[in-house]
């Protein structure tokens, strides 16, 4: 940031912060106790108008003046009094050489060094004039510096952007593809670039000096000689196309009058001029093709203003050809169509509408659909629009008609949908009602066959025909009863989750090896019984019995999904972050079926008489209503796993 120029205030706020600030919390001290070579130069740095900073001291502390306070930006107040690197962390590399050398009692000075400061936010590259003069105490010894800097960021980006227009300015003319030459009021060349020369067939040395009428003779009597003179004499600039017949050649010229004659921008436009006639004999033809063609066919210029349709148009409409469009149009077609024009003409994508003409021979409105492409040139601009107008009335109507057949086979469907939900609900309950009656049926045989021992037992005890040996086996067989009666109760609550619980904190661990031999003995010699139990595991929140009943229900299933034997997997495990327990087997394992159902009460895959089909689902029930989550991996013959989390 430059110094600042002209009339300014004099320096005060500086020398009020200085005079303000706390300074005991500093490596300097109060100013009362500063030495004088340092009271001296802060006196002469604040009273100073030019941009100034004293550097004190091994902490290198940073005092500066008021024309200071802009180079240093948003750092500004709070680098007073703290050390310069702290004030200046991305320059103290650069610097900190320098100071260290002015320390030593060199007197250094700089002219526009290039820096990088961080002052908005960002990086920014900064140029400075300054210079670095040592300050000696009374002893002679160096004990910090003052530093004299004016920022010169300005003048040395402002001169370096004027070396870059300069020479842009140069290479623009040698680069670019037009012809460029400069004549004075004599018509002698002054100044040719390289592509003039090129395109006139001669070296821009050979020319240059010359009279232009002397080295083209043919100028004389052609209308570019002319244009030249007029140009030279009006001194207004003027742009013209012609043929030049010494070399066969079209150009296109533009002159600008000049202090000391005119100058001409010019280029070979032969291959242009060329295609633009293959282009207008393109177009003939097409118009001719057109105008053979049923439909109706008309061109737009870029800005969509028609300029040409063909023959169908006026035999249709009856219109004359320079008639528009909204004269082709229905009222309440007009309004859409020429939206959708617009869209196109606004973003080049291709037209198409649908809208109804009048036809001039029967006075009946028929559809049409409209459309148009734009034909672009290489650089991708749009250089006209094609369109046609194809009568669709007939297929307009069949498809109103296809459009009502599908209205009401979709009424149809919705009636049929109807009536499948309806008769899908029914359905629904009859199959609750079957599961109602399976439910029932079973438990009035499992409760008969209760009742049938219990009945047996009782009579078999009121007589006097037993022993008491036997009578101790009758009573041991009511009470087994009973006890079968009791379970299957249990059972059904856990499935309907309105079992009572009686949750305990219990180690998981020690309640399933206290398990492990009744497991071992009920899963026979067969299968083999491998326990991993996590150490560590905290407590689980559980019913014990409903537990036990819930671990022997899975092995009891993992056993008969091993009739060849295999081994049974008993491990527990933290499970994101609760105690889990899994029980995994080597058995026939499931299919998809079979596990989409596996819980649903009375599902069995066990023959008639081996299962009730509420073993899973007491299980699922105690886990849930215990609030935890079971998850079940199985796949045909590569096993089943059942981890529970509590």
């Amino acid at each position: 940031m430059p110094a600042p120029q002209g009339p300014v205030p004099p320096p005060a706020i500086m020398a009020r912060l200085v005079d303000e600030m706390d300074w005991t919390g500093t490596p300097i001290g109060p100013p009362g106790q500063w030495p004088l070579a340092l009271r001296l130069a802060a006196d002469l740095m604040l009273a100073s108008r030019f941009p100034m900073c004293v550097i004190w001291g091994e902490a290198r502390i940073l005092l500066y003046n008021d024309g200071y306070a802009p180079i240093l930006g948003p750092r500004h107040p709070a680098a007073l009094g703290r050390p310069v690197e702290e004030a200046w962390p991305e320059l103290w590399p650069q610097i900190a050489p320098l100071i260290a050398r002015t320390f030593a009692g060199e007197t250094l000075w700089f002219e526009d060094m290039a820096m990088e400061v961080t002052r908005h936010g960002h990086p920014e590259p900064a140029w400075f004039t300054f210079s670095y003069s040592p300050l000696r105490d009374a002893l002679g010894e160096v004990r910090g510096l003052l530093n004299t800097v004016v920022e010169t960021t300005g003048r040395v980006q402002a001169a370096a952007a004027l070396r870059e227009a300069e020479a842009r300015n140069r290479a623009l003319l040698e680069s670019i593809g037009d012809g460029f030459f400069a004549l004075d009021r004599g018509f002698r060349f002054t100044h040719l670039n390289p592509q003039a020369g090129r395109i006139l067939g001669r070296e821009p040395e050979a020319l240059l000096g010359r009279d232009m009428f002397a080295a083209y003779p043919g100028l004389e009597g052609h209308p570019f000689g002319a244009f030249y003179r007029r140009v030279m004499a009006r001194r207004e600039a003027e742009v013209t196309r012609g043929f030049y017949p010494d070399h066969d050649r079209w150009y296109e010229l533009r002159a600008f009058p000049a202090a000391e004659g005119i100058t001409v921008f010019f280029r070979d436009v032969t291959e242009e001029h060329r295609a633009a006639a293959a282009i207008a004999e393109r177009e003939q033809r097409l118009r001719v093709m057109a105008d053979a063609l049923p439909q109706i066919v008309w061109f737009a210029a870029p800005d969509g203003a028609t300029t040409w349709r063909n023959r169908r148009w006026a035999e249709f409409t009856g219109a004359a050809g320079e008639a528009g469009f909204g004269a082709v149009l229905h009222p309440e077609d007009l309004a859409p169509a020429r939206a959708a024009w617009r869209r196109s003409i606004a973003t080049g994508e291709p037209y198409e509408t649908e809208f109804r003409l009048r036809e001039a021979a029967t006075g009946a409105w028929r559809w049409h659909l409209g459309r148009a492409m734009p034909a672009r040139d290489e650089a991708g601009r749009i250089q006209a629009w094609y369109g046609t107008a194809t009568d669709m009335h007939d297929q307009r109507e069949a498809r109103e008609v296809l459009a009502r057949a599908q209205d009401e086979l979709e009424r149809r469907v919705e009636a049929r949908t109807a009536e499948l939900l309806r008769a899908e609900q029914a359905l629904r309950h009859s199959e609750k009602l079957q599961a109602m009656g399976q439910l029932t049926g079973s438990l009035a045989h499992d409760f008969g066959n209760v009742l049938q021992v219990v009945d047996s037992g009782f009579h078999l005890l009121a007589g006097d025909g037993l022993g008491p040996e036997e009578r101790a086996q009758v009573a041991e067989g009511v009470g087994a009863s009973l006890e079968n009666a009791r379970r299957l109760i249990r059972q059904l609550l856990a499935f309907a989750r309105q079992q009572p619980l009686e949750p305990v904190a219990l180690d998981l661990n020690a309640r399933l090896g206290a398990m492990t031999e009744l497991l071992r003995h009920s899963l026979g010699s067969r299968i083999a019984l491998e326990t991993e139990f996590a150490e560590g595991l905290p407590p689980a929140t559980l019913d014990p019995a409903q537990l036990e009943t819930a671990v022997l229900n899975l092995v009891m299933n993992a056993r008969d999904a091993m009739p060849q034997g295999g081994t049974l997997l008993l491990r527990t495990a933290m499970e994101g972050g609760r105690p889990g327990l899994t029980i995994a087997d080597t058995g026939e394992g499931m299919d998809a079926a079979t596990m989409a159902r596996l819980f649903e009460p009375f599902f069995t895959t066990k023959p008639a008489g081996k299962g009730t089909g509420l073993g899973l689902a007491q299980v699922h029930g105690f886990v849930t209503q215990s609030g935890g989550d079971i998850r079940v991996e199985s796949e045909p013959g590569r096993g089943t796993r059942f981890t529970l989390v509590f």
